[in-house]
């Protein structure tokens, strides 16, 4: 599941992925982003991954490697509790992890996370 834990009038919004994900429920939160990109411009975008499940689970998270590098909607991304996953079976781009603009954090370092997105 996506849930909008936070969001702020500056653009900012915190999602939690957690649980079982599929296809339709990453396409909603593509175009709710992509929505919130054209109301309100680049988007401060925190995730937060916690305990996905499912058989497309890793796949899903490729997906939004994806979506992060081929889509111009963000400003800056924090994202918490990736590495997770990374030890599995997902592949985290040599090119994700050079952008100035997507940050990865452990889960104990959410507060950091939510500091360094939400700076200008």
């Amino acid at each position: 599941m996506f849930k909008i834990v936070e969001s702020a009038k500056n653009n900012y919004i915190a999602l939690l992925v957690e649980g079982l994900i599929d296809e339709h429920e990453f396409q909603k939160i593509k175009d709710l982003l992509e929505k919130t990109k054209n109301d309100l411009g680049k988007i401060k975008l925190l995730v937060e991954i916690k305990g996905v499940r499912g058989i497309n689970a890793v796949q899903l998270l490729n997906d939004f490697q994806d979506f992060l590098l081929e889509s111009n909607l963000f400003d800056k991304v924090a994202i918490i509790g990736w590495y997770e996953y990374e030890k599995e079976e997902t592949t985290t781009s040599k090119e994700i992890i050079a952008r100035e603009d997507i940050a990865f954090f452990d889960e104990k370092k959410r507060e950091k996370a939510r500091k360094w997105v939400t700076s200008t």
